[in-house]
């Protein structure tokens, strides 16, 4: 198959929990265009598609075609030979119960992309899909899977679809070197903080010593937006720095966050406010330690110490 089984495994799992009805919220009202630098791949969501991101790849779904799912994932091929044998045999998976195999000829799109009707069950549904697999000059290939349950939906109705999905996808040439996207890879959907307290004689006053105190924290979310927060207090005075840069509401977080090299080819986290201001960090490990800006950072990761994303 010229897909992602895990990927398959999540959109059957997304099915059985009532897609329509809780479990995504990105609506898209106009048309948006998703950025995955780090792949070399931009994807433009049609209006009136919602879409869900994981590990395996992405899924977009519309109240207009129920039951009906078109989910995008790479694959690793290199010529349409290849594919076109890997579609000739069928495709079974029982832990999910899916099996498919190929129901028509395969057609060709263009000169680096073929596709190919498909029938078979998931679970205990019918289900038909339009397959659609599409060479990449730079790296992995991409798919694009048109799969609806028990007919839902007209085959050509599908196949229309998906190859409307595939020409709006932009494929580029990564232009990051690999220690970016190293970088990148590690520190999206994480929580970076850093806190610091001191004690000094000079606060103190009646045998009473002082303290101070310092934190910062910056979420940076996998759909390239940031959360900041800071603050600062003493015993002799305090402040809050609060939640700074938001100055546009109809936007996610504070601002928009990227990785690169600075002139000495070093990396640098760059955290773009949407109130115009801009902050720089430079980023090294060091004893197993985040640092930015030479001040030691931790991170926080999953749902009890990461980032707040949505």
């Amino acid at each position: 198959m010229w897909c992602s089984f895990k990927l398959f495994r999540s959109t059957f799992t997304l099915i059985v929990c009532g897609f329509l009805l809780s479990c995504f919220t990105n609506s898209i009202k106009a048309q948006q265009t998703l950025e995955y630098p780090t792949l070399g791949i931009t994807v433009n969501v049609p209006i009136g598609f919602e879409y869900e991101e994981n590990e395996e790849g992405l899924v977009l779904y519309t109240n207009k075609y129920p039951d009906t799912y078109f989910i995008l994932t790479q694959h690793e091929y290199n010529h349409i030979a290849e594919i076109e044998s890997i579609a000739n045999v069928p495709y079974e998976e029982p832990e999910i119960g899916l099996k498919l195999s190929k129901s028509g000829d395969i057609e060709r799109i263009d000169d680096n992309a073929i596709g190919a009707h498909f029938k078979g069950t998931l679970g205990n549904s019918d289900a038909s899909a339009f397959i659609l697999a599409r060479l990449n000059p730079f790296g992995d290939g991409v798919s694009v899977i048109g799969l609806t349950i028990n007919g839902n939906l007209n085959p050509e109705v599908l196949r229309s679809n998906v190859i409307d999905i595939n020409n709006g996808i932009k494929l580029d040439e990564i232009s990051m070197s690999a220690e970016i996207i190293e970088w990148i890879e590690k520190l999206k959907n994480t929580r970076l903080e850093y806190r610091t307290s001191y004690s000094s004689n000079s606060y103190s006053s009646g045998g009473i010593s002082g303290y101070s105190s310092s934190s910062e924290a910056i979420e940076l979310c996998k759909d390239g937006y940031f959360n900041y927060s800071g603050s600062s207090s003493t015993s002799m005075s305090s402040g809050s720095l609060g939640v700074l840069g938001n100055s546009n509401s109809s936007k996610k977080g504070n601002g928009e966050w990227k990785i690169e090299e600075n002139g000495a080819q070093e990396p640098i986290l760059i955290l773009n406010y949407y109130n115009g201001s801009t902050e720089q960090y430079s980023m090294y490990y060091k004893k197993g330690y985040l640092y930015l800006n030479d001040y030691k950072y931790t991170i926080g990761r999953g749902s009890e110490y990461g980032p707040s994303c949505f």
